[in-house]
């Protein structure tokens, strides 16, 4: 994605999004502000058309209004964000003050960014951690509500005590907690490519959810067969106990309203 000056057509910088990973810049509230991932010479990069290996990715706030970049974030030079597997931008605040994202524990920036989904300040540019040990999200349509799953805890490729609730994007809880599994393997968390009766999907959802088209309720199902449906207003009711499942069906299930 290239940006240029509606007035003088001069190029601005380039948002990158390639087979390797990215993600699209999102847009602030108030039209200022651009959450995007780059690379380090992004505001040059007609001027260079050869790969570098000393290029960083970074993650910028840039500002649409004296066209500069603010820096908050950056990896190697062949790490990009993949939605659900590293870094997942989520949204910003109502009033464009904050941007929220999600670091999953499986990503390999190795920045000291802490996992889990957190706030960015656009003022100060500081990161603040809302919600720890998040291994799934899922956004409402209306985007104002987050379906997370965390765990207690992740050592040796595994995440222990493994719960579900919505959440605020400011990230306080709206349900109680649902407990969901005793543990979960990496591989569950970060499942290989495999193909279903959609086509080709790399990063099927860990915990099969669905909001309603309203985003007042979400449906979500366990790795054990159990099924739920929770709201918006803080209510959890169990659909379904125990279905009869294999291991990993998770990836194979898709649901609709």
């Amino acid at each position: 994605q290239d940006y240029y000056h509606a007035d003088s057509g001069k190029f601005l910088i380039r948002n990158m999004i390639s087979e390797e990973g990215g993600q699209a810049a999102v847009l602030s509230p108030d039209q200022r502000w651009l959450a995007m991932e780059v690379n380090s010479y992004a505001a040059n990069w007609e001027e260079r058309y050869t790969y570098d290996p000393e290029v960083e990715t970074q993650w910028i706030l840039y500002d649409l209004k004296h066209l500069t970049s603010h820096k908050w974030i950056t990896g190697k030079s062949d790490f990009y964000s993949s939605p659900g597997v590293s870094i997942e931008f989520i949204g910003w605040s109502a009033d464009s003050r904050h941007f929220y994202f999600v670091y999953y524990p499986y990503g390999r920036l190795s920045s000291g960014l802490p996992a889990g989904y957190s706030r960015l300040d656009r003022a100060s540019l500081q990161i603040q951690l809302l919600v720890p040990n998040v291994i799934f999200t899922k956004l409402s349509p209306d985007g104002q509500f987050i379906f997370m799953v965390t765990a207690d805890r992740i050592e040796e490729q595994m995440a222990y005590d493994v719960k579900a609730a919505i959440y605020t994007l400011a990230g306080k809880p709206v349900s109680e907690l649902q407990f969901l599994a005793d543990q979960l393997p990496f591989e569950a968390l970060n499942p290989t490519n495999f193909y279903n009766e959609d086509g080709y999907d790399p990063y099927p959802d860990l915990i099969p959810a669905r909001w309603n088209h309203n985003g007042a309720e979400i449906a979500f199902a366990g790795p054990n067969g159990d099924l739920w449906l929770q709201n918006t207003n803080g209510e959890t009711i169990q659909i379904v106990s125990a279905l009869p499942v294999e291991p990993y069906w998770q990836e194979k299930v898709r649901f609709s309203w």
